[in-house]
């Protein structure tokens, strides 16, 4: 697996790079599985309680290269950082070829109340949010941050007609101190559940999340 990570600082600018490259072989792909399962590729609305809205299934192949670039700006209470996904699915053994998988996304957000978010160059993550005063009730708010969100994958490719997802999130998340944030979630998900592009509907959902974490 290999890690790239670069940190440049612009004035008051900071925009971060980070790159990931690895293989996932056949044998490591579901551990503890017949190898004959193989592969498999699915994905929710960018809520963790949906049910899946594309799913490849399982089919077999040698390995996967997988490649990941990201990029994140950071301009005091404002940030933007998108990422791009790659699959390339070798099937040398299989009469189909090979099949390529691609995602990316989008994601902005700004602090009402000021603060700013820290990417931690150690593992290319965002650090947790630090309020600037921690919440107290008619003294002060904690950390208010809006968000906006648009992501794509696209699971169809030869043999493997899974189809697209299109998905846009507007949210709130709010930190009453670090290790406490309330988060509200609006999700609009449209799927292409193959690749004839007809519309297949389109979903609307709404979520809550209470947080306490150390």
């Amino acid at each position: 697996m290999l890690h790239i990570y670069v940190t440049i600082v612009i004035y008051v600018v900071k925009l971060f790079f980070h790159f990931d490259y690895h293989i996932v072989s056949h044998q490591n792909a579901f551990a503890g599985d017949d190898l004959d399962n193989g592969f498999q590729f699915e994905s929710k609305p960018e809520i963790h309680l949906a049910t899946d809205f594309v799913d490849t299934g399982r089919f077999t192949a040698d390995f996967a290269n997988l490649i990941n670039p990201e990029l994140a700006i950071v301009y005091g209470p404002f940030s933007l950082q998108t990422e791009y996904t790659f699959a390339d699915i070798n099937r040398k053994r299989s009469t189909i070829g090979s099949n390529d998988f691609t995602g990316f996304y989008v994601y902005g957000s700004y602090f009402i109340t000021g603060e700013n978010r820290s990417y931690k160059t150690t593992n290319g993550t965002f650090s947790r949010v630090k309020p600037k005063s921690n919440f107290k009730w008619g003294k002060s708010p904690g950390a208010i941050e809006l968000l906006a969100r648009y992501s794509e994958l696209d699971l169809s490719d030869e043999a493997v007609d899974a189809g697209r997802l299109d998905t846009m999130t507007l949210g709130v998340n709010w930190y009453l101190n670090p290790n406490t944030r309330v988060m509200f979630n609006y999700v609009k998900a449209d799927p292409t559940l193959d690749s004839d592009g007809d519309d297949d509907g389109d979903a609307d959902l709404l979520a809550m999340r209470f947080q306490i974490d150390f």
